[in-house]
């Protein structure tokens, strides 16, 4: 369904498109909702699954050490770890500039937890 159409130059609201531009309010919330803007930086390990086949502790190792250098680089860069699971990360930043400049650091910690020079191991 399309949520707007045009019509001879024209924008016509659908009622789908009137109700996603006024959702309705839960009772008791003010009519000023309160916005954040975020850029989320999502990464996981490439290859967890197979690494954890090839060497369970010695990845388990490596994943810890990853994410002692993450967690401080996250912090540092403003922003917020909102989730992990398993070998995922999931982090919020007010500022996408931020959240790239921390991803590059996140890339060359992975690389020297990894030793695997140029390549990397964290998918963000």
């Amino acid at each position: 369904m399309s949520i707007l159409r045009v019509v001879c130059g024209e924008v016509k609201r659908t009622a789908m498109g009137t109700l996603l531009n006024n959702p309705p309010r839960p009772p008791g919330e003010s009519a000023s909702r309160k916005r954040k803007l975020a850029a989320i930086l999502h990464a996981d390990v490439v290859g967890f699954s197979r690494l954890m086949g090839e060497d369970d502790a010695g990845t388990h190792r490596a994943l810890g050490e990853l994410r002692r250098a993450a967690d401080p680089l996250i912090a540092a860069h403003g922003g917020r770890i909102v989730g992990t699971a398993g070998d995922s990360l999931l982090a919020d930043f007010s500022s996408v500039v931020d959240a790239l400049s921390c991803a590059v650091e996140m890339q060359r910690a992975s690389r020297a937890v990894w030793n695997c020079g140029s390549a990397s191991i964290l998918a963000m």
